[in-house]
């Protein structure tokens, strides 16, 4: 086995079954071909991610001051959004923020998110205990999928060793109802 195989057993109750899995995963360790540093891009306008490396040549996307925070557009819904790329890596980024996310991650492939600090996303919501305990957007309706990285219709994503803590927003307990928020 080499050090991205594993193997995975469980004894199943009642009945002692056991079930084995051998998996492997990806390796966080990328050829990167160019470097893209975030705290030299303009930051009049959302951060919007188009870009397509290759196998042989990722783009690497991170801080030359890793002291820097990447912050949210006031009323912008994420701090950065990754569309139609390829071959990406987002490494020693910290984010602040997103109205709903931080990264809102679509149509895209092979990318990778590792080492990253992401707090402060989400909406802050107003919880109404007179219904049934949910916390509501300001228009009276329910927020759904808020979430530091949101990914859809992508394939082969990595989120590894990063901190991800802090939600601006917070969700009803099951006491009230099934959780509607974080």
């Amino acid at each position: 086995m080499n050090k991205n195989d594993g193997r995975v057993e469980a004894v199943l109750s009642p009945g002692g079954n056991i079930l084995k899995q051998e998996f492997t995963t990806k390796n966080s360790k990328v050829k990167i071909a160019k470097t893209v540093y975030l705290d030299e891009m303009p930051k009049d306008r959302p951060l919007i991610l188009e870009a397509k490396g290759t196998q042989d040549g990722w783009i690497r996307y991170t801080m030359k001051n890793p002291k820097s925070v990447i912050s949210c557009m006031k009323g912008s819904s994420r701090v950065i959004l990754i569309r139609n790329s390829e071959y990406l890596l987002l490494e020693g980024l910290t984010l602040r923020g997103g109205v709903r996310n931080s990264v809102f991650l679509q149509d895209s492939r092979h990318i990778q998110i590792v080492n990253c600090d992401i707090a402060g996303h989400a909406p802050i919501l107003k919880q109404t205990l007179d219904n049934d305990g949910k916390f509501l957007a300001m228009d009276g309706k329910k927020m759904w999928n808020c979430a530091a990285i949101h990914i859809q219709n992508s394939s082969d994503v990595l989120v590894e060793r990063c901190y991800i803590h802090s939600p601006a927003g917070t969700a009803n307990p099951c006491f009230f109802s099934h959780s509607c928020g974080l």
